[in-house]
């Protein structure tokens, strides 16, 4: 968890710097006495880059083993659920050819995680 609660957890997440979240979750688990002989990881979606970035930046406590399920290694195309959330395909089609062109910008990159990716 990376907030004091779920809504913080869920904001961070997007904008808290991938290495920042790293950073933060080391040191956690770091503190944490029955992981300092190693750890097994499990990353789904984001979560797979994030564990994998931890187990590359943090070398103690040692990773184990690592699965990751849908982890977007090669960066993402548009909004999740968009459509269903919208119910607009002109919109989320907007959204997405915004975010394209921004997402190369470094200012976007530094507030975004996702652009990140």
């Amino acid at each position: 968890q990376i907030g004091a609660d779920c809504d913080q957890d869920q904001w961070n997440s997007i904008v808290m710097t991938a290495i920042n979240q790293i950073d933060y979750v080391c040191h956690k688990i770091q503190s944490i006495p029955e992981l300092a002989d190693g750890y097994y990881g499990i990353g789904l979606s984001q979560g797979g880059l994030m564990i994998r970035g931890l187990a590359q930046r943090c070398p103690n406590p040692p990773i184990k083993g690592l699965v990751t399920y849908g982890a977007p290694s090669n960066g993402i195309f548009g909004i999740p659920d968009c459509e269903e959330t919208t119910g607009s395909y002109d919109l989320c089609e907007l959204a997405r050819q915004l975010l394209a062109a921004a997402v190369y910008d470094p200012d976007l990159q530094d507030i975004v995680a996702p652009a990140q990716y």
